[in-house]
């Protein structure tokens, strides 16, 4: 079985090439998953015989396979329906209605991080959750040390400081950070 390469497309961004990724091996094959605004449409998969599937070759493959859903899209976007895709993807003209929706309505996530006596991994790891594109109303860390050091408590008060996001105060054991 060959490998595959695997990318991620979003169409309201210009289209790239898509190369065999000569740094990692030749790929004999692609499979492209496309979105819209974010949205997955539905994947492609490619040949990829000759090293490189350019742009405009991209956009028609993509068209073929998934052209109805993209004008479903459009169409309950309110956007103008097109009658094909090029390698200019399909633009953007502000925030379109699905995205208006879902920032709205973002489902709430808490993410546990269990340490102990880590106080460098647990600033690093606070703080590239709390970095994630993410609806910070939606999105709370709940810090959790069953025997913590002095130097635990002091880190989650300097990430409260540090960090553009707001930190309710340390517990004796646990610190929930919204």
């Amino acid at each position: 079985m060959a490998p595959v390469r695997l990318l991620d497309v979003e169409l309201a961004e210009a289209l790239p090439p898509i190369r065999p990724d000569a740094e990692k091996g030749a790929y004999p094959r692609a499979r492209v998953l496309v979105r819209l605004h974010g949205h997955p449409l539905g994947s492609v998969d490619l040949d990829l015989p000759s090293g490189e599937v350019d742009a405009a070759a991209l956009a028609d493959r993509i068209w073929e396979a998934l052209g109805p859903k993209i004008l479903t899209h459009l169409e309950e976007d309110r956007i103008p329906a097109v009658s094909s895709l090029t390698e200019a993807g399909l633009g953007s003209t502000g925030m379109p209605p699905c995205l208006r929706r879902s920032l709205g309505h973002a489902e709430s996530v808490t993410v546990v991080v269990p340490t102990r006596d880590r106080p460098e991994r647990l600033a690093a790891c606070v703080e590239s959750i709390l970095n994630v594109d993410y609806p910070s109303s939606s999105l709370e860390v709940l810090v959790v040390d069953n025997a913590p050091a002095a130097v635990v408590p002091r880190i989650v008060r300097l990430l409260r400081i540090d960090l553009p996001h707001h930190l309710p105060g340390v517990t004796s054991k646990r610190w929930l950070i919204p």
